[in-house]
């Protein structure tokens, strides 16, 4: 799996899980625990894919409007 996002806001993070595997992609939250129990001393939550999906992902985010950093690339 490659991480291809990272949020601090959990809420809009399993939105966008939801929204990658309603499209087929095999998605996951990284560190929802900890971000949830002690917000401020997360690296905020991630989201991960499969190395083969990671391209497709990426693109369907930035479709629907999501800035990805260069080093969620």
């Amino acid at each position: 799996m490659i991480i291809i996002h990272r949020t601090y806001d959990l809420q809009q993070a399993q939105i966008m899980v939801s929204f990658l595997r309603a499209n087929d992609i095999n998605a996951t939250l990284l560190d929802a625990e900890m971000a949830s129990t002690l917000p401020l001393a997360s690296r905020g939550v991630r989201i991960a894919v499969d190395d083969d999906q990671a391209s497709g992902a990426r693109q369907l985010l930035l479709e629907k409007g999501v800035e990805l950093d260069q080093q969620d690339n």
